[in-house]
């Protein structure tokens, strides 16, 4: 059992000093005296309370590291489950990638083929459209001659006329 201990003579001493009489003072201190041992003896632990309370939590203790462990193994065998899992859906996923990339690449070249063929098809077109645009401009040419020569014909005869009109001879 634990006791309250302190001076009970010098708070009788500090009472009396302050004015109270020495028999209330001694009675003031015996009050006090008496509270502090009931309330010490129901709120402070006895070694036999402390070895209790230990024994208790190294029990505990021993329980939590057991539970502690077995998450720990279960936790290693979920993440090494879903290790596995994620290194087939990585694999699968490349697989498919891998079909995709090459659908892709056929089509680039049946599409490039196409395109190959198109342009052929428009450079001949273009050929044939640039040789009929020489021959028109040959064509053109040659009526321009024509038209240059008669337009110099009719003003040398232009001229001749009008020089026999208005030149006495």
């Amino acid at each position: 059992m634990a006791h309250a201990t302190f001076d009970t003579l010098q708070f009788t001493e500090t009472l009396k000093a302050a004015g109270i009489p020495e028999h209330q003072a001694r009675a003031e201190v015996q009050a006090i005296s008496l509270a502090f041992s009931q309330v010490i003896e129901k709120q402070v632990a006895t070694k036999t309370d402390i070895a209790s309370v230990k024994e208790e939590l190294s029990t505990v203790r021993e329980d939590l590291k057991e539970d502690i462990s077995a998450v720990k193994e279960e936790l290693k065998e979920d993440i090494s489950a879903v290790k596995e899992e994620l290194k087939e859906d990585i694999s699968a996923v490349r697989e498919e990638l891998k079909e995709d990339i090459s659908a892709v690449r056929e089509e680039l070249c049946t599409v490039r083929e196409d395109l190959k063929g198109e342009i052929y098809a428009v450079k001949e077109e273009l050929k044939g459209d640039v040789h009929a645009v020489r021959e028109d401009i040959q064509r053109l040419t040659g009526r321009m001659n024509l038209i240059h020569w008669m337009l110099g014909f009719n003003l040398i005869l232009t001229m001749g006329i009008l020089w026999k009109l208005f030149v006495p001879a």
